[in-house]
């Protein structure tokens, strides 16, 4: 006699598949061969759209526990039963947390978000960026990937509750905290909205950058290197890495334009210099080269970046002299999300210089884009640029990149789901709000 389980006790059994129907499997349950059915609800916990099923092939055995029978006294048994991922959601998290999903289902008095498989939490409407005559289906669909955070945690009666708009809710703070939060709550939405456009820019070219070695002057004699980078451990760091792997060499740091031209005027002894994109102060590391080549024209210099993809101020400083000046992605130390380059690149670099090749890397990877925006809000929080100042450079450049015609920031506030425009490229955006009578709003789980 077959026993149904309960979730305190559960009787796993292996049954045989004996032929794969779209919405249930038919099995064959031991000893005796009974005849069981698997609805496709009980195949899997996860009720994400994109998410693929498990595969099943007849003759393939499964373990599965025994939920109850049919009204024509036919076993009904469950796969996913087997798991209880309560168990462990509960011991990692509880209220106050935040957390990623993805909304499953829609009511017109809810929306129902997939934590992890297994873990469906409700948002009500007080917790959603509606406004006062909106349901959720106005704002949100199923499949949208969603941050919020948890209000209601029982474990007991298995019940979850989150807010949607409860991360917007936060006390004043600094421009960098406020940027960190940014990045924070907007990095999935932005990974998602720069992939697309990558996909839709650059379908046409190859996903793989192509290499190409430009001849330079060979650096034969390395014995003397600038460093000139406003941020003094990114250039610290730099130089330790320099004088482990090039014996006898002496490398200086300063940390401003100005500095290093004062420097260079008085002492013409400098082999290399490597300079920072960004230096402050409205500072571009281009206008600095342009300087130094006025100085020392036959001075090598490698721009050294936190920017993923290489400035076009270098492309044009290139053009003005007819020669390649090499580009390397700088190593962040103090933002773990960030993606970082090794400190062996730079190495490479200044190898490659010494034998007189400037190797680049022509077309645009398909991850560039979508990893510079990322890349760009967590670097800009330990730049010296003001707030407004990181956020147009950032929004520039997405607008260059991605080949659109307005980029915008835009401040959520809860409590009157409107929004504040924090900054936008072109910066006058009047005639976009001209119909607006009521107000502009937005949602922060859809692309707008």
């Amino acid at each position: 006699m077959l026993e149904t389980t309960s979730n305190k006790e559960k009787n796993i059994i292996k049954v045989r598949i004996i032929s794969v129907r779209p919405n249930r499997l038919i099995v064959s349950i031991p000893p005796d061969g009974q005849r069981g059915i698997i609805p496709k609800r009980e195949w899997t916990w996860d009720r994400g759209i994109r998410s693929a099923l498990p595969y099943f092939a007849e003759g393939q055995q499964v373990e599965a526990i025994v939920l109850g029978k049919t009204e024509g006294n036919k076993p009904v048994l469950s796969i996913r039963e087997i798991t209880d991922p309560w168990e462990a959601f509960a011991q990692e998290y509880k209220p106050g947390d935040i957390v990623n999903g993805e909304i499953v289902n829609l009511r017109r008095y809810a929306a129902f978000v997939q934590i992890v498989p297994g873990v469906t939490a409700v948002a009500w409407p007080k917790d959603l960026p509606l406004l006062p005559d909106q349901i959720p289906a106005d704002d949100l669909v199923v499949g949208d990937k969603v941050r919020g955070q948890i209000t209601v945690l029982d474990s007991v009666k298995r019940k979850i509750e989150i807010s949607i708009v409860a991360p917007f809710r936060r006390e004043s703070r600094s421009a960098k905290e406020e940027l960190k939060e940014l990045t924070k709550l907007f990095r999935p939405s932005l990974e998602d909205f720069a992939r697309q456009f990558t996909r839709a820019a650059y379908e046409e070219q190859t996903l793989q950058p192509r290499i190409i070695a430009y001849p330079a002057q060979p650096l034969r004699h390395l014995k003397k290197i600038l460093i000139v980078d406003d941020y003094p451990q990114d250039s610290d760091h730099a130089r330790k890495t320099l004088e482990e792997e090039f014996a006898g060499i002496e490398v200086v740091c300063v940390l401003t334009g100005d500095e290093a031209l004062q420097l260079l005027k008085a002492d013409t002894s400098f082999d290399l210099v490597i300079l920072d994109m960004s230096l402050g102060n409205g500072h571009n590391g281009a206008d600095v080269a342009r300087k130094i080549l006025d100085i020392l024209p036959r001075t090598a210099i490698v721009f050294y970046s936190s920017n993923t993809l290489e400035d076009a101020h270098i492309l044009q400083l290139e053009e003005e002299n007819g020669r390649s000046f090499p580009f390397v992605k700088k190593t962040n130390h103090h933002f773990p999300e960030a993606h970082t380059a090794a400190d062996d690149e730079l190495v490479e670099c200044i190898r490659n210089l010494r034998q007189g090749q400037v190797i680049k890397k022509q077309g645009i990877a398909a991850q560039s884009i979508e990893t510079r925006l990322i890349d760009q809000f967590s670097d800009s929080v330990f730049g010296h640029q003001s707030l407004e100042d990181s956020l147009y450079q950032i929004l520039s450049d997405l607008v260059h990149d991605i080949r659109v015609e307005n980029a915008l920031i835009l401040k959520v506030f809860s409590e009157t789901k409107s929004v504040e425009l924090v900054a936008g490229v072109p910066e006058s955006h009047e005639h976009l709000f001209i119909n607006s009578l009521d107000g502009l709003y937005f949602s922060p789980v859809r692309d707008v």
